[in-house]
């Protein structure tokens, strides 16, 4: 029998995407990416991915559980590259292909895979943040470091072996926010576990990796506990780690030094962020994906040794940015860009992931990650900037079954950071979600919050699909889809003129 030949040949870097581990129901994963090439094309290749995960080609927005078609051109497809993220609606592991095919094609999968998880607060410390409610500004940052402060102190030393749970990226190397980007540009190295360690070095990237204190020692003299607490001291390239020596963050418009941008677009320069006089000195500028990660560990800093970081100022060069006080401790300069940063760099899986493995070793926690709204709370400070664009291409699917009937919601969604879905059984949504509010949803139609009377709230995450159940197949259903950044009283909602779909 003859073999049935292809006019086309569509070829992608991986056949396996390394899991990506545990993540939290309605909150997505970092992304990762595979690259496609394809030849003799006579249409499209069509990317398909399966429940529970999302494909766009950028790697930061426009992410949704629909196919994406990637154009031929002169019947060819050349190096794209689609970006992949977990978003589970179940618990449990979660094994499933994404498949590509064109027509007149050969076909492909590519296995992906994923644990969705419930909570990111480990369950024996539901009370950890009890009693808070009533408080602000300094009084809650006191509250805080009562509840973190007395934690398990660890040997330098120690830190490398402790990386191998908290800063391990998905294919099993280290996850190092100097040089792992999940978009172009791309460093070229990646590092083993273990292996590659060193110490003060200034050789060239990739070569070895260090403890680098993105709060840097010299700033509190190098004592105890600070220059051993994993929530500021991340494994990063060596090199990078020299030509950042103890500047503080900052960013920079152009490079001063040589070695910058590194191999994944961090920056050394003058600081070109201004506010109320700011600092015009040398700064370095990590990438937009762990500026969030950096904010909220200076935050954890200035609430965790709050009986001495008032007396930090006067060493090395930490005059710039702290202000010789306990409240509000930095100077408003610096206080301005970590609310900048924390509000457009949202809370991670990485972040939680990391969180939960450092209380295992410390027995403390990041209060900003747990909970990112107490940032405001304390500081205040602005709200985030609301999205621009609506999530596109609402789409529903209905499955009767007797008298009940699920309906399965999808979308393209847009620049965000996380979105709610709402529904109505009593004609078309005629509220809006009000700033400064953060919905509790329910899949189970009439369950969820209600913005206004039969306006429940279906859906609260980062995904862009759900299923609804719980509907009657003789009522027709109303959705609509709102994008927002923030967290609980920080949320600012994206108010669209018309992005709802209707299902009978």
């Amino acid at each position: 029998m003859q073999a049935c030949l292809h006019a086309g040949n569509i070829s992608s870097s991986v056949s396996t995407i390394p899991s990506f581990g545990n993540c939290l129901l309605g909150m997505s994963s970092s992304a990762q990416y595979f690259i496609i090439n394809a030849n003799g094309l006579t249409a499209s290749v069509v990317v398909d991915v399966p429940d529970g995960f999302e494909i766009s080609s950028f790697s930061n927005k426009n992410f949704g559980s629909k196919p994406i078609n990637v154009r031929a051109i002169a019947n060819t497809v050349s190096n794209i590259l689609i970006y992949v993220r977990a978003t589970p609606n179940q618990l449990g592991l979660r094994n499933a292909n994404i498949n590509l095919s064109s027509v007149g094609s050969n076909s492909l999968s590519i296995s992906v895979s994923c644990n969705g998880i419930g909570t990111n607060i480990p369950s024996n410390i539901s009370t950890y943040y009890s009693g808070l409610n009533s408080l602000s500004g300094a009084s809650l940052k006191t509250a805080l470091f009562n509840k973190i402060s007395s934690h398990t102190v660890i040997s330098y030393a120690n830190l490398w072996q402790y990386y191998a749970s908290t800063d391990v990226f998905y294919d099993g190397k280290l996850w190092d926010i100097y040089s792992t980007n999940l978009s172009p540009p791309i460093a070229n190295y990646a590092y083993p576990l273990i292996t590659s360690q060193c110490g003060n070095y200034t050789g060239k990237e990739g070569d070895c990796y260090v403890r680098e204190h993105s709060f840097p020692q010299s700033w509190f003299a190098s004592a105890a506990p600070m220059v051993s607490d994993m929530f500021i001291i991340y494994p990063t390239d060596a090199k990078v780690n020299n030509i950042r020596s103890n500047d503080p963050y900052g960013e920079v418009a152009i490079s001063t030094s040589a070695s910058t941008p590194t191999q994944n677009g961090s920056k050394s320069g003058l600081n070109t962020f201004a506010f109320g006089g700011g600092f015009a000195g040398k700064a370095f500028e990590p990438i937009d994906e762990y500026k969030g990660d950096l904010a909220r560990g200076y935050f954890y800093m200035a609430t965790c040794y709050e009986n001495l970081i008032a007396g930090w100022a006067s060493n090395s060069n930490a005059s710039v940015l702290f202000d010789s006080n306990s409240f509000p401790v930095f100077k408003p300069w610096k206080l301005a860009l970590l609310i900048k940063w924390h509000n457009q760099d949202p809370i991670s899986t990485k972040e939680i992931n990391r969180n939960n493995a450092i209380y295992a070793v410390q027995n403390n926690r990041n209060p900003f990650i747990d909970s990112p709204q107490f940032v405001q709370r304390i500081w205040g400070g602005s709200l985030p900037s609301k999205p621009i664009n609506t999530p596109q291409n609402i789409t529903q699917t209905p499955t009767i079954s007797g008298a009940n009937m699920s309906i399965y919601l999808n979308w393209k969604s847009a620049d965000g950071n996380r979105r709610i879905v709402v529904a109505s059984a009593n004609g078309k949504i005629k509220s809006a979600p009000l700033d400064g509010t953060e919905y509790n949803a329910s899949t189970v139609f009439g369950q969820g919050d209600q913005i206004i009377s039969g306006d429940f709230v279906v859906y609260n995450g980062t995904g862009s699909s759900v299923t609804v159940t719980n509907c009657n197949p003789n009522n027709t259903y109303y959705f609509k889809v709102y994008e927002y950044n923030g967290y609980k009283q920080t949320c600012t909602y994206l108010i669209p003129p018309n992005n709802s779909c209707s299902c009978n």
